[in-house]
């Protein structure tokens, strides 16, 4: 019975870790605009963009760029798709705030928190370095920020280590975002909001 029950659970979270993954796809478009946004705020040409890679199995894309070296230039091209999920999530819960505060909600505010919502998932699910992006910043050479920059870019390598460690897909990093993101939705919808035109 326990081990029906053991079987039952492991197929619940590998379905919904993988309709996760699915509905988050485009998430990678982020991640790499990111790394492309910031290559030409610190002077990198980028050479070859693939924003959504349909025959990797986790979509991943990457960004090819060259530039003058430096491991604050890396760090900051490693980083940007975190700087950039931090963005969007700041963002739509400044939005939720500015259309939930009179306490009425409308059909089109409705629809614009949803896809507010939804924008934040695939922003924020895939706005974790990966362990290469951080290496990157590694690999540079010795230089007046080289130290300060590898400080900041080992624990963010650690933690993008977190795909090793995971729960039939579902890695630490994916748990935060998704419970994070219900807990907001949750202090939202709790707000005693009403649901006008409707």
């Amino acid at each position: 019975m326990m081990l029906a029950v053991f079987r039952l659970l492991r197929r619940l979270v590998r379905a919904t870790g993988l309709a996760m993954h699915i509905i988050t796809i485009p998430g990678s478009f982020f991640h790499e605009l990111a790394h492309q946004l910031a290559c030409y705020i610190v002077g990198h040409k980028v050479l070859e963009v693939r924003y959504i890679v349909r025959d990797s199995p986790t979509f991943a894309g990457y960004v090819l760029h060259q530039g003058p070296p430096g491991a604050a230039r890396h760090l900051f091209i490693g980083i940007a798709p975190l700087l950039m999920g931090a963005a969007i999530w700041g963002g739509s819960l400044a939005l939720g705030r500015y259309l939930l505060g009179d306490g009425y909600v409308g059909l089109w505010e409705a629809a614009a928190l949803l896809a507010a919502a939804w924008l934040t998932a695939n922003a924020t699910y895939h706005a974790l370095p990966s362990p290469q992006d951080m290496e990157n910043v590694f690999r540079q050479p010795f230089g007046a920020f080289s130290i300060p920059c590898w400080l900041v870019a080992a624990p963010v390598w650690a933690l993008a280590q977190n795909y090793r460690v995971h729960l039939w897909g579902w890695t630490p990093w994916r748990i935060v975002v998704v419970v994070g993101t219900g807990y907001v939705i949750y202090l939202l919808a709790s707000g005693g909001w009403r649901v006008v035109g409707a």
